[in-house]
């Protein structure tokens, strides 16, 4: 999705008189790119919405691999492959490695290890580090 179009999408949903992200919001999978951390900070001083945190989720290839072929026998998805996963884990290493190399210095940055963990586990780890 080109970086317009999630920037568009971003601010109309931020920006609503009906927002429910008053209390705040957690973005899955943004920024990708380095351009789009710009871009985050920026909606976020337009809107006076600061960014207080950012969570790395890790997760081992292997763990990853079992997961998608898992998923593809259950979830009868056509993307579910080796060929796609490789060609999504080039594209991570040719940009997203850079975003988390230049966020990891961010004040509110934290990793959690979430390939040994279940959701629940994970999404206790986010709300103790939220909390604390």
């Amino acid at each position: 999705v080109p970086s317009e179009i999630v920037e568009q999408v971003i601010m109309t949903e931020l920006s609503s008189t009906s927002s429910r992200f008053y209390n705040g919001c957690i973005f899955d999978g943004f920024p990708r790119e380095v351009n789009e951390i710009n871009m985050l900070y920026n909606i976020s001083r337009y809107l006076d919405l600061p960014v207080l945190n950012i969570f790395n989720l890790k997760c081992s290839t292997e763990i990853l691999i079992s997961r998608l072929l898992s998923r593809s026998q259950t979830g009868h998805r056509t993307d579910d492959t080796i060929v796609v996963f490789e060609h999504r884990m080039e594209q991570y290493s040719a940009f997203s490695v850079a975003v988390v190399d230049t966020l990891c210095s961010a004040t509110g940055y934290f990793e959690i290890d979430s390939g040994s963990k279940t959701i629940l586990e994970v999404a206790s780890d986010v709300r103790a580090l939220l909390i604390s």
